[in-house]
């Protein structure tokens, strides 16, 4: 999936625009709040719910040796279905079970399933990234999921997610690598699209 045009808004200019001579300083302002419209989101739509349940996350991660950590355990719990009856020890991939869990504690459907791919065929469908999508990425083997949080200065996709070296984080992603995008209500999906420039990782 090429992402590289949704990373440079073209900017439609108003009728009056070549009727007219502006000086540097409102020439320069007009492009500032231009740009700020079509890149900042505004702070009451800056991130979906289960974005925010998911970034409150950070740092938790497998236990050691033959333990296991009870928070990742409660997620396949609460999810039920086939998710808690398969998913018994944190040494189980669990990628898909963090997005799936964040989906569950916001009050949103989720799929039953521990498999990334699954995730390809759920929720509302995205032409472009937006912050918050489902992001499914191809691997060399198999499938990763994430939530898209931002884009770094490379134009990678920053995405939050489980099991990211055994812990939750937020870990640059190529753009090429995206197999699908998606919201997991219309609402959102209708949302704006361009993406904050955050810091690698």
């Amino acid at each position: 999936m090429d992402l590289s045009k949704f990373f440079a808004p073209k900017l439609q200019m108003p009728s009056w625009w070549k009727q007219r001579t502006l000086s540097p300083d409102l020439l320069n302002d007009f492009r500032v709040q231009l740009s700020r419209k079509t890149v900042v989101p505004k702070s009451e739509d800056a991130e979906p719910v289960w974005l925010t349940r998911a970034k409150s996350y950070i740092g938790t991660q497998e236990a050691t040796g033959s333990e296991d950590n009870p928070v990742i355990l409660n997620w396949a719990k609460q999810a039920g279905g086939e998710i808690a009856r398969e998913y018994q020890h944190d040494e189980i991939p669990w990628a898909s079970l963090f997005i799936v869990a964040m989906l569950c504690e916001t009050n949103f459907e989720y799929p039953d399933t521990l498999w990334a791919l699954d995730f390809a065929k759920y929720g509302q469908g995205l032409e472009g990234p937006a912050v918050g999508a489902i992001a499914v990425m191809k691997r060399s083997v198999g499938a990763h999921v994430i939530f898209v949080v931002g884009r770094d200065k490379a134009g990678n996709l920053m995405g939050i997610g489980g099991n990211q070296s055994d812990a939750v984080n937020i870990r640059p992603f190529r753009s090429r690598s995206c197999r699908r995008l998606s919201m997991a209500d219309r609402r959102t999906a209708a949302q704006r699209y361009w993406l904050v420039e955050i810091a690698g990782g």
